[in-house]
């Protein structure tokens, strides 16, 4: 899988994020931590035919950069016929942050109704 830095202002966001994800003091601090450590992690993106890249996840990251006015953002580029977005979201969210049971609800939920998958898998 490539890294490399994306423009921010090709970067759109899906839809799909089961996060709730308030313009709080916390983005205010990542935001403040990325100015002053720089991004450890990057987010993970699909490049669209159009030369836009879809979000898969690290929503918050994005946000802070855009809040930062970062022209570009460190991005893991997935190939569109890999794993499903609602797996990579999943897998991201589960090993960032705590989850709200209403977010973990909606993902179980997005990867049992979505994809037909099981509890097990």
């Amino acid at each position: 899988m490539k890294v490399r830095d994306v423009p921010t202002d090709l970067v759109f966001v899906s839809g799909k994020n089961v996060r709730e994800i308030p313009e709080d003091d916390s983005l205010i601090e990542l935001a403040a931590s990325i100015k002053r450590d720089g991004l450890f992690h990057p987010i993970g993106v699909r490049e669209q035919e159009d030369g836009r890249f879809r979000l898969v996840w690290g929503e918050r990251r994005l946000r802070a950069h855009l809040r930062l006015r970062a022209k570009t953002i460190a991005a893991h580029i997935y190939p569109e016929n890999g794993t499903p977005d609602e797996v990579l979201m999943a897998l991201e969210n589960l090993h960032r942050v705590q989850l709200t049971l209403r977010e973990e609800c909606a993902q179980v939920a997005a990867l049992s109704d979505g994809l037909k998958m099981s509890t097990d898998e």
